[in-house]
């Protein structure tokens, strides 16, 4: 696995956000068939790709009933919280009904 990491990354130089794209589309799609019992490290460069996986699983997992907690680092609890309603999720709603805690 280590080996496709490395060639991924240097092929993602040569063509650009095409790939780029794509290996975010197969990270979107591996991170919402996800099961509560399934473990993975995904690393980040930016707020933004690292808000695309994390809250793509988050939002699965509220819409099919699991609860969530979220620890935030960097940021403070109010840019998470946008953050999240910028993406779609609806942080009121699954916070009143104890789903998902910041």
């Amino acid at each position: 696995m280590k080996k496709n990491a490395i060639r991924v990354r240097g092929a993602s130089k040569v063509r650009g956000f095409e790939l780029k794209n794509e290996m975010n589309e197969i990270l979107v799609e591996l991170v919402k068939n996800m099961k509560p019992t399934e473990h993975v490290i995904l690393l980040y460069s930016n707020s933004k790709e690292k808000h695309d996986i994390l809250f793509t699983y988050l939002k699965a997992g509220l819409e099919m009933g699991e609860a969530a907690a979220y620890v935030a680092g960097e940021q403070s609890p109010e840019e998470v919280r946008r953050a999240m309603r910028e993406f779609g999720i609806d942080v009121g709603r699954y916070s009143n009904i104890r789903r998902l805690v910041l």
